[in-house]
């Protein structure tokens, strides 16, 4: 795969991106990323970097960033209690798609997709696990 950058996109979306190189690419060996339905919806960007993913983005006012948890910059380990580490960006993909659904009691029953990720802090290493509904 050809090294991405993020490119400006709509509020609503963001970018699953791969990176074959150990540098950070230069804007003039970039091309468009790729929106990743499963995970724009939740308001996060992903890239894989040095054999590892991590957020390269959270949209304000999304799950993601409505949470307070999930940084730009962290290190994804899991989702979904799936571990990411040796899997290619499509397999991670697939991984946010498989979103268990839970019953939601009230009124009005309703469905809710939850997602659980598992994230390193570059900072200090620290390990969070958080839980997004919508």
């Amino acid at each position: 795969p050809s090294p991405t950058t993020p490119s400006p996109l709509p509020s609503h979306l963001v970018s699953a991106q791969s990176s074959s190189s150990c540098s950070c690419p230069s804007p003039s060996t970039t091309s468009p990323p790729t929106p990743s339905p499963s995970s724009s919806r939740w308001g996060i960007g992903i890239k894989k970097s040095h054999e590892r993913f991590l957020i390269s983005k959270v949209v304000e006012g999304s799950p993601a960033d409505l949470s307070g948890l999930v940084h730009q910059g962290d290190i994804l380990i899991s989702i979904n209690h799936v571990e990411v580490g040796g899997k290619g960006l499509q397999e991670v993909i697939a991984v946010f798609q498989s979103c268990p659904v839970r019953l939601v009691e009230g009124p009005a029953e309703a469905q809710q997709q939850i997602l659980m990720l598992s994230l390193r802090s570059p900072r200090d290493g620290s390990v969070r696990h958080v839980e997004l509904a919508m």
